[in-house]
């Protein structure tokens, strides 16, 4: 998989005043700057999470409308029926109505559907029980407003219905009796980037407050943050509030399933962050849903003692341990059929009874891992159910729904699709989705882009304090990104492996000014020959809390390989032809440390016919480069020696220890851009080719007589 590293734009000078007038360190008040919080107003507003910011639940449309129904139903004594969706968005939403009806002493049930024999969203069949059982109020969570034909069966039968749901709503909406959907209307804007879980918590404020009763509503709040977080919905405006306060609640007093939960799972008791959230508590949710029955998960969190919840929280772990092992053999399978697709824009697979619960995480790890689209099918009879995942820039619910007439259903979003397909229209899908790919999907789209918030030099200042500033951002999720940081320049003080496998990379690293813990996971043979050879480093920062001491870490996520090295190929072969003096370009090098050649340098620098044309931040790289990095004659001397000793068509060597090979033999100062330097300047006199890979240079020679005659 192709990548690239693209530094956000900033403005230096804003950046230090940023920095002076909040008194936080530069690379806080970079982030501040990426996330357009440049004045004192957006940075309080910002900040400003408490409870009471939080903007009136009637402002939604249908909210008073559904409160003063469920009122008068509950008024009457009418039995009031709860239809959630089976996952975590959906069983919290189902439990948080459920702990307000039981204070409100309510005559209810709730039912989270099945997967596989339910499908998503309303089943008639339930829906014709409920009727028979005698219920009058049917409120539907996180589901129903797809539901045209269940609805208008229910509202015939004689029973009312309030929808509370958060998808796209379809041209025709069901005649239930009120709707609270933001998407319903764009004056909903604000909210519409809410949850189920989310406005289902408005909803028990709005009600709360309509029937005046005292309810604690911090076992709601957590919940919320729990559905918000687990359903990738962006994290800010009220999502944002939501699920800062639920996670100070789940810190301070949780639920007793919810503490079980976190027991179970390994987590630290009142360290619990947003990550945790989507990693570890929202996929055991999940599980419940995707093998058995989302039931068990919401008995858990509606659990009142100690033991149901410990053994329901064992029960939930299991099914997720179990997902995960379901999921592994589906991927191993999945990875060994990859291999007659390698060409393919699309990856589209298919199994026998593969679980229907986890072939859209199986999809999801594809296109992560190969970065294209894709789709995973179980057949189950005559049936192919598929999930589908995207990358960004394609549209896959677009592509998809252009093949409609194939499908038995298709719905979904541009990038997440679920399709039903008969087995004789399979074969025609599949090579119509690949022949529209082809087409479609240019190379450019399959190359991921890693957005780098700021740079760690020498003089940055890394230590707890500043991490602890960082935690400003907190809670992190969708549109509201954890920073990630690029480490360019570093000494290692020691470095072992670690784990059972010894597959996990442990060490302490120096920057300058900072010391610090690096910590790399499955790192594999070719990153740690990276990590040795001192390669860029991209990822995030964290404390970790042990034994009581706080130490920070630097958790890697990807080394940069020879990505900038290629920038500084391409930029120094613009320069050959257009060299100047150092001194026409008036600036000082005596502060500045070896800079970055970033995309934006390589196109700033095209676009320009005269250095004097260039910004004085350019003007200074290009300088640096004149300085540092061309080798004088006796340099490349040595340099064109040594690769004209190797009489073989194609030399290949490594270009750390052709380094240290050069300055002990001659002793003289060359580093690896000087060696670049020769290379392009032999390859501009179409003497030779070369390429690089890993820390490998490969060089061919067009003709040896040619590479001589350059002595």
């Amino acid at each position: 998989m192709k990548k690239r590293f693209l530094f956000r734009k900033f403005n230096q000078t804003e950046i230090f005043n940023i920095s002076k007038k909040c008194q936080v360190a530069p690379i806080t008040a970079a982030v501040l700057y990426h996330k357009e919080l440049r004045t004192a107003e957006t940075i309080e507003h910002y900040l400003n999470t408490e409870l009471n910011f939080m903007r009136n639940p009637l402002e939604i449309i249908g909210m008073k409308e559904a409160v003063s129904l469920l009122y008068e139903c509950l008024e009457n004594n009418d039995r009031v029926f709860l239809y959630g969706d089976y996952d975590a968005d959906g069983v919290t939403s189902t439990a948080q109505l459920t702990y307000v009806l039981k204070a409100l002493k309510a005559s209810f049930d709730y039912y989270l559907p099945d997967r596989e024999l339910d499908g998503y969203g309303l089943n008639l069949d339930k829906i014709r029980e409920i009727r028979s059982e005698g219920y009058q109020l049917l409120i539907t969570l996180d589901c129903g407003i797809s539901n045209y034909a269940e609805i208008e069966y229910a509202v015939r039968a004689g029973m009312k219905v309030i929808i509370i749901d958060h998808h796209q709503c379809p041209d025709f909406l069901p005649p239930a009796q009120v709707i609270i959907d933001p998407q319903v209307d764009d004056t909903q804007s604000y909210y519409q980037n809410m949850c189920g879980a989310g406005l289902t918590y408005k909803f028990v404020q709005a009600l709360t407050e309509f029937c005046g009763i005292d309810f604690n509503l911090e076992a709601c709040l957590q919940l919320a943050a729990i559905g918000t977080v687990a359903d990738i919905v962006p994290i800010t405006g009220e999502n944002r509030i939501i699920v800062k306060n639920g996670i100070r609640v789940i810190n301070e007093s949780p639920l007793v399933g919810v503490k079980q939960l976190i027991q179970v799972a390994g987590l630290k008791k009142n360290s619990i962050n947003s990550t945790d959230l989507g990693f570890v508590i929202g996929p055991r949710i999940n599980a419940a849903g995707r093998l058995e029955s989302a039931r068990t998960a919401l008995e858990l969190i509606l659990a009142e003692n100690e033991k149901d919840a410990y053994e329901l929280a064992v029960r939930v772990n299991h099914l997720n341990q179990c997902r995960k092992e379901i999921e592994g053999k589906i991927f191993e399978f999945a990875e060994n059929a990859l291999l007659h697709q390698s060409k393919d824009q699309i990856i589209i697979l298919k199994g026998d009874l593969w679980h229907e619960g986890v072939i859209g995480i199986v999809s999801s790890k594809i296109s992560e891992r190969y970065y294209r689209p894709s789709i995973v099918f179980t057949r189950t009879g005559d049936f192919y159910k598929g999930s589908g995942r995207s990358i960004p820039g394609f549209d896959l619910y677009h592509a998809v729904k252009k093949f409609e007439h194939l499908t038995e259903k298709c719905g979904g979003h541009p990038q997440a699709v679920g399709i039903t397909l008969h087995k004789d229209h399979m074969d025609e899908f599949v090579d119509s989705m690949k022949k529209l790919t082809e087409i479609n999907l240019k190379e450019s789209e399959k190359v991921q882009k890693i957005w780098i918030d700021f740079k760690v030099n020498k003089d940055t200042i890394i230590n707890s304090d500043v991490l602890k500033e960082l935690d400003i951002f907190e809670p992190y999720g969708f549109e509201n990104e954890e920073p990630i940081f690029l480490i360019h320049k570093f000494e290692i003080e020691q470095y072992k492996t670690i784990g059972a496998d010894k597959n996990h990379l442990k060490a302490i690293i120096n920057t300058g000014k900072s010391s610090f813990e690096l910590l790399k996971f499955n790192i594999t043979e070719q990153e740690m020959a990276l990590f040795l050879s001192k390669n860029q480093m991209v990822g995030k920062f964290s404390l970790n809390h042990f034994n009581g001491n706080v130490t920070v870490q630097f958790l890697v996520a990807h080394f940069t390989g020879t990505y900038f090295t290629e920038n500084i190929i391409k930029f120094m072969t613009h320069l050959y032809d257009r060299r100047m003096a150092v001194e026409e370009l008036e600036v000082g090098l005596s502060d500045m440390e070896e800079p970055i050649i970033t995309e934006s340098d390589l196109t700033k620098l095209n676009e320009s016919d005269k250095q004097v044309m260039l910004e004085d931040e350019l003007k200074k790289k290009i300088a640096y480069i004149y300085v540092h990095w061309i080798p004088n004659s006796e340099q490349m001397t040595a340099i064109l020696k040594e690769i004209r000793k190797n009489n073989h068509n194609i030399v290949k060597f490594d270009m750390n220890k052709l380094v240290n090979h050069l300055n002990k033999l001659y002793n003289i100062n060359i580093n690896d851009k000087m060696i670049l330097y020769s290379l392009i300047s032999l390859k501009k006199k179409k003497v030779i080719d070369f390429a690089l890979k890993n820390n490998l240079v490969y060089v061919k020679p067009h003709d040896k007589e040619e590479v001589n005659n350059e002595f």
